[in-house]
């Protein structure tokens, strides 16, 4: 694996840095200057799951994912119309998940909230506030855990 200084991010050879890329931080310590590598997934403080979700006719939702370092792969449920879950053992730390999702959809909304520490619950509305399935059509979905 080559090092890339931040400088030339852009000549990285996807665009972007992976998770398991390697930097070298530098850092003041005391007076004494130091470096140390460290791999890209480290940057962040905060564990997160990012993706677009569909969902059709009574099937549990499916993820087309961006990015995920939570630790496991959650799994989406059907509970009934516009309700499901979002399930992963241990995950979803009390006061510390952050639900980021784009509620407006074209036919109705979408909102994301914790149940539990295993569990997340989707709901999905027409625009009549009704619960209704197929409103995810390529909807948003970003959840941060926070140490």
């Amino acid at each position: 694996m080559a090092d890339y200084k931040i400088s030339d991010l852009t000549a990285h050879p996807l665009g972007y840095l992976k998770t398991t890329d390697i930097i070298e931080v530098s850092y003041d310590d005391s007076g004494t200057f130091k470096s140390r590598k460290q791999t890209a997934d480290k940057l962040k403080t905060y564990k997160v799951y990012a993706a677009n979700l569909t969902q059709t006719s009574t099937n549990a939702p499916t993820a087309d994912i961006f990015e995920n370092t939570l630790g496991g792969t959650p799994t989406f449920g059907y509970t009934s119309a516009g309700v499901y879950t979002l399930t992963l053992t241990g995950a979803f730390t009390d006061n510390k998940t952050f639900i980021i999702n784009n509620a407006w959809h074209k036919n109705g909304f979408f909102q994301a909230y914790r149940v539990d520490a295993d569990t997340l619950s989707i709901r999905s509305y027409n625009t009549s506030l009704v619960a209704t399935d197929a409103i995810l059509e390529d909807t948003s979905l970003e959840i941060r855990i926070y140490p």
